[in-house]
Formats: C-alpha cells, sequence, structure tokens
C-alpha cells in the first residue's frame, strides 16, 4: 500500500480530471494499455476492486494507488504529470498559473514516493526523461513562426513537413499492423509538428493556395494524431493516403523553388533537439515494425502458402526485397532513414496521377454491378460493355497501370486472376492483410470508374471466395505459363518490402 495522504490525493484528482470518473484524456483500452505496457498492471485485476460504486477509469485508478508500493505508485503518478503536460503542449493550450501549481505539487508527489531510489541514484532515467522530454516539447513551442518573414516560413514549412512526412510513413511501415502502444512520445511529436504547420499556413496568404487544396485537407485536417490515424489509413493509405502527402509535399516545394528560391535559413537550437528527438522515436517505431515483419514472414506466409499454390500454382515464391532511402536534407541536420512502402498512385475524383500529370478515366454513367461485362482481350486489354456503353480500353486508360515498372499494377493483376478463375478466387482464412487491401484498391477503382458507391464483390463471409458482381469473361480458356503474372503477384502481395524501388519521399 503507498503513502499517498488526504491531501495528495485530492490535489492528483484535481489535476487528472478523476472527479466525473474520467481520467485525463484516457480511453479504457489506451489506459489498460498505458498500465500494461509501462507498469506491467492488469487495470482490472481483482485486486484493485476496493469498495467503488463503479469500475471508472478514476476509480481503477484510485484502487492502484491503495494497493501498490510507494515506488510503483510514485512511477505512475510521475507519468501521468507529464501526459497531462504534454496533453496541453501538444494541443495548443495556455497552462494556466493554477495548473502550472498543480502540476509542481503532483511532481513533488511523486517524487518523495520515490524518494529513497532517487537519494540512491540521483541520475534515474524514468525521471531525466520526464524532465528531458517536458523541457524540449515547451522549447519548440517558445519558438514562434507567425511573426517571421514569408520565406523563413516557406522554408521551415518544408523542413516540418518533411519530418511529419517521415512520422507517418514510419507509423504505417508496410501495412501489415499498426502499433497501439508504446509510441506515446512520437504521438506527442507528431501533433506538435501538426500544429507548427497549421499554425505556419493560416498566419500568411502566401499559402492560400495550399490551405485550400485536397491534399492539405485531406491529410493534415482529418488526422489529429497517430492514434486516430488507425481506422484511416486502413485500406485507404496506398490508393489516397500517399498521393495526397506527396501533393502537398510538391507544393510546399514548389512554393521554395519560385517564391523561396530554395533559401536556407538559420533557425532556433531547440529545433536541432526537436528533430533528433523525432528521429530517434522514428527509428524505434522502425524496430516495432522489423520484428512484426520477421514474424509475419516466419509464421503467417507458410501458412497461406498452400492456399495459393492451389489458385495461381505451384511455383515457389520468391522473396522481393527492396529497400530505398529517406533524406531528410536542410540546414539543421542531415538524416537518413529508411523506409518500405507499396505505392498505388490515385486519387477519388475520377483521375490518376501519374508523374505529376492527371489521367482521366473514361466515363460510363452510374450503372449496377450486374449490368457490366469485362472481356479481356489480352492480358492488357479489356472490352467494357454496360446497357448505355461499350468501351475497349486497357490497364493503363483505367488507371491501372505501375508507371515505374511499365506494366499493370497488382489491382489489375488480382482483376486478371479473377477474370481467369471464371469471377471468383477462393481466400484463406483468415485473409492476409496485404491481399486484403489489394482488393480494397481494386474495388474502390472499379467504383470511380463506373460510379458506384455499392461493393462490387459478393459478401466474402457467404461466399468464401472473393467473387465480383461484375460478369468477367477472358479471351482464351487454356491456361498459359502466367499471362497475368500470377506469381509476380503472390509475391508481391505477400512478401513484398516495395513496389518501387530506389524513390525517395521526403527529398524536396
Amino acid at each position: 500500500m503507498s503513502a499517498l495522504r488526504t491531501t495528495d490525493k485530492k490535489i492528483l484528482e484535481k489535476l487528472f480530471k478523476m472527479e466525473q470518473g474520467y481520467l485525463l484524456t484516457f480511453t479504457d483500452r489506451s489506459l489498460e494499455q498505458f498500465l500494461k505496457d509501462e507498469f506491467k498492471i492488469t487495470l482490472y485485476d481483482t485486486k484493485y476492486d476496493f469498495d467503488f460504486p463503479s469500475k471508472s477509469k478514476a476509480n481503477r485508478m484510485r484502487g492502484i494507488w491503495m494497493a501498490e508500493d510507494n515506488k510503483t505508485v510514485g512511477s505512475i503518478i510521475l507519468a501521468l504529470v507529464e501526459y497531462a503536460e504534454n496533453d496541453g503542449l501538444t494541443g495548443d493550450k495556455e497552462i494556466g498559473a493554477a495548473e502550472n501549481e498543480l502540476i509542481k505539487k503532483a511532481r513533488e508527489i511523486g517524487m518523495k514516493l520515490l524518494l529513497p531510489d532517487i537519494l540512491e541514484n540521483l541520475q534515474q532515467p524514468e525521471l531525466e526523461n520526464l524532465k528531458t522530454k517536458t523541457e524540449l516539447i515547451q522549447r519548440f513551442n517558445l519558438y514562434k513562426t507567425e511573426d517571421l518573414p514569408s520565406n523563413v516560413k516557406i522554408y521551415l514549412l518544408k523542413v516540418y513537413f518533411s519530418y511529419y512526412e517521415a512520422v507517418l510513413g514510419a507509423y504505417y511501415g508496410t501495412g501489415l499492423s499498426f502499433p497501439t502502444s508504446g509510441i506515446d512520445d512520437l504521438n506527442d511529436y507528431f501533433k506538435i509538428l501538426r500544429n507548427k504547420i497549421i499554425k505556419i499556413i493560416e498566419s500568411d496568404n502566401t499559402f492560400s493556395e495550399i490551405k485550400g487544396g485536397k491534399a492539405y485537407q485531406s491529410i493534415i485536417e482529418p488526422i489529429t494524431s497517430l492514434y486516430t490515424s488507425i481506422d484511416f489509413f486502413d485500406g485507404v493509405w496506398n490508393n489516397f493516403t500517399l498521393p495526397q502527402i506527396i501533393n502537398l509535399r510538391e507544393e510546399i516545394a514548389d512554393k521554395d523553388l519560385f517564391e523561396n528560391s530554395s533559401e536556407i535559413h538559420k533557425t532556433d537550437v531547440s529545433i536541432v533537439h526537436f528533430f533528433e528527438a523525432v528521429t530517434k522515436e522514428i527509428e524505434k517505431l522502425k524496430g516495432f515494425h522489423k520484428q512484426h515483419e520477421k514474424h509475419f514472414y516466419k509464421t503467417e506466409v507458410p501458412k497461406y502458402k498452400k492456399g495459393f499454390e492451389d489458385i495461381f500454382g505451384k511455383e515457389s515464391a520468391q522473396t522481393i526485397n527492396h529497400k530505398h532511402v529517406h533524406h531528410f536534407e536542410n540546414s539543421i541536420q542531415e538524416k537518413d532513414i529508411a523506409f518500405t512502402h507499396t505505392i498505388f498512385e490515385g486519387d477519388t475524383e475520377g483521375a490518376v496521377i501519374k508523374n505529376k500529370k492527371k489521367v482521366v478515366l473514361p466515363k460510363f454513367p452510374p450503372t449496377p454491378w450486374q449490368q457490366i461485362s469485362i472481356r479481356f482481350i489480352t492480358d492488357e486489354d479489356v472490352l467494357i460493355t454496360t446497357p448505355k456503353k461499350q468501351l475497349s480500353s486497357n490497364y493503363e486508360s483505367l488507371g491501372f497501370s505501375n508507371d515505374k515498372e511499365k506494366k499493370p499494377n497488382t489491382a489489375w493483376v488480382l482483376l486478371s486472376v479473377i477474370a481467369k478463375n471464371h469471377g471468383e478466387i477462393k481466400v484463406p482464412k483468415p485473409i492476409p492483410d496485404t491481399l486484403r487491401q489489394q482488393k480494397r484498391q481494386l474495388a474502390d477503382q472499379l467504383k470511380l470508374i463506373f460510379r458506384n458507391e455499392q461493393d462490387p464483390f459478393e459478401d466474402v463471409s457467404e461466399v468464401n471466395a472473393y467473387r465480383l458482381k461484375i460478369k468477367l469473361e477472358t479471351f482464351s480458356e487454356e491456361k498459359p505459363d502466367d499471362p497475368f503474372g500470377s506469381q509476380e503477384y503472390i509475391n508481391e502481395t505477400m512478401i513484398e518490402k516495395a513496389e518501387i524501388p530506389g524513390r525517395d519521399f521526403t527529398e524536396f
């Protein structure tokens, strides 16, 4: 049992906003994960079931304070104080004198509980980290950009967005998994970068075009934190989010080139330290993704291998490993950070972005899926028939091209394979995330072409297959060696690390 006094608890409950059963901005899930990861504590352990009227987050914390020892409670209090302080800073809120006093007193309470350990080791890492991070964020936030000259703002916007993009890219990883814990520091830095970007853009008419553009509204405004972006990224990263990130970077680069002449400006030393901290957290996140990938390739891929061999043939899968390096180059520092990506370049307005050019898709009137027929004339050309229109087209005109490799992308290959298998392919259980994403990409592009918001696939839970509602035909019933790149499709969806090797997504 800890030695928390009644007066201590009043201060803590006031700072942590526990009056109505809440605890700061934690959800039940995030608090449970936070305590598990940081302190090996199970939030709903029965030993915290004291005589409280409910199992609210606040009451669970009160139970922990009563049940755990001084060191554990002191560590938890210091972590919550940091969370409260950083939550205010990253939310761009002014911390008033009263709240500052509460923060100071709460930190003293936590320190007193840890006093024996502090006396033995004055450089205790957990305390030093709390102090360092808070000071780092405060110093960076004190660097005001609103009154700077426009050319300096352009330069800073370019640098800030490079790191904003790097954080999102590192968080997405290969799309196999999204970490739901252990990224608190990086999430704080991400929110600060976002706030700085917004402030620069809103402070000067120079950025009016950027602020009104689709890219800014699509990737700055809706993604308020890394935790809220899990669902946002699911299924839309390749064909929507990533192209918009690239578009916004190029818009900023255009401002830099034509209005700033790529001029380099001196900046506050706090920016250097801040970006060093961001880079360090990105490296940690990359380590998480690397471990998850190893697990996926070692344990998950073999499970699905036989199912895919039955569908696509029994040629052995080859591992394709591509890596490209992101290079941050500015007057502050130079960092090389490697990331991996799968690229599908498209948007949601009837056009596909190809090397800064938009390929206009053929216009069909809104058409029910059952009234659409697609007949493959060759492995690259199709004849599309609807009640009101018939059109000969190809993968490139329909927005299914991989221009870097001058061939159809994997969504087109999936369509070809489904056609060759009489309109459906059986899928393993559970369905691999990568195959699920390719199916979503194909569905999204078909919706775009035929202006139909309904799912073009039958419900997979009912038919145990990816079955298109569209009528599909092939030019030959014979089975050639591999005209549609089926084996390559297996490689790319199951074990791919990057579809486009060597491409740099952060160099302006």
